[in-house]
């Protein structure tokens, strides 16, 4: 009877759920940050910098990023869209997942860097912007857009896909896109890569993009988005740094010419909101970042 019992409370002990282990955080799968066709009315233009020297290295060994301080890293993906009418017009950007707003900027004007000055926005390279906390030490920021449509503000809950605002010429930009960054606690991610790692010069084993997502950001280190005609010939120093051979552009920024031209189409002036809704630091922000934190372009 009492070995009877001893198996009873054997099998009871080996029955026993016991708790597990604490869960390994999952990243966020990302949906497209912007409502736009890529590769029709707008395009990737830069990518995340792997290389952490003077050297630049996009995530395929490509050149389709550049050196941008703090750290000599462009921290983002790019999305330009085609010029100042299409800003003009409206190009709405999207939350790329489910989370929570921890900062937000709204009220700079839509006007390129050149005009203003570098000073001008100093600590506020992010532009007007976002910052999206989605838990376990992730978080998105989207930068440079457009005076008066940032439609969040701190502790708002937002869900995948929903609208944000617009796509603007805000911060330390010269040129209408999306800088949309990616980070794990305060270490910046490459949504083409992930964090598990892969195959150099390929995506990632895991990227955090959707797959569908994924299977249409084709891959093109040099893209036409606009065009016009020139009443003389081209003058090398008046092409936007982005249309530039990657070491013209490199030594463009040592010399502390952050970011590309505008488009010939310049947005008007006449889009603000000089009122900043809420002015807190984003964290990140190097538009290359935001300040939120930093950004890089």
């Amino acid at each position: 009877m009492r070995a009877a019992a001893r198996l009873i409370v054997v099998a009871s002990i080996a029955a026993t759920a016991w708790p597990a282990g604490p869960a390994v955080a999952e990243p966020p799968t990302l949906a497209l940050p912007i409502a736009c066709s890529l590769g029709r009315d707008c395009w990737i233009n830069r990518y995340v910098d792997h290389d952490p020297t003077e050297g630049i290295r996009d995530y395929l060994c490509g050149d389709a990023t550049y050196n941008a301080p703090p750290g000599n890293q462009h921290k983002g993906t790019d999305i330009a869209i085609r010029d100042g009418a299409a800003m003009r017009a409206g190009v709405s950007v999207l939350a790329a997942a489910d989370g929570v707003v921890v900062g937000s900027r709204d009220g700079m004007a839509d006007i390129s860097v050149r005009e203003i000055g570098i000073d001008a926005v100093r600590g506020r390279d992010c532009g007007n912007g976002l910052r999206i906390d989605h838990g376990s030490g992730w978080f998105t920021q989207y930068c440079h857009m457009r005076a008066g449509s940032v439609t969040a503000r701190p502790g708002d809950r937002v869900t995948t896909g929903q609208r944000l605002g617009e796509v603007g010429l805000s911060g330390l930009t010269d040129f209408p896109h999306l800088h949309f960054q990616v980070s794990r606690g305060d270490e910046i991610v490459d949504p083409f890569v992930g964090v598990d790692g892969g195959a150099a010069c390929q995506v990632g084993d895991r990227p955090l993009w959707q797959a569908d997502v994924l299977a249409g950001l084709t891959y093109d280190p040099t893209v036409m988005f606009n065009a016009g005609f020139s009443a003389g010939a081209p003058n090398i120093d008046a092409t936007p740094l982005r249309l530039r051979r990657p070491e013209t552009a490199s030594q463009r920024l040592d010399a502390g010419d952050l970011l590309g031209r505008d488009h010939a189409d310049a947005p008007e002036r006449g889009h603000r909101d000089d009122k900043a809704r809420d002015q807190r630091p984003l964290r990140d922000e190097p538009a290359n970042a935001v300040s939120f934190p930093s950004a890089g372009g």
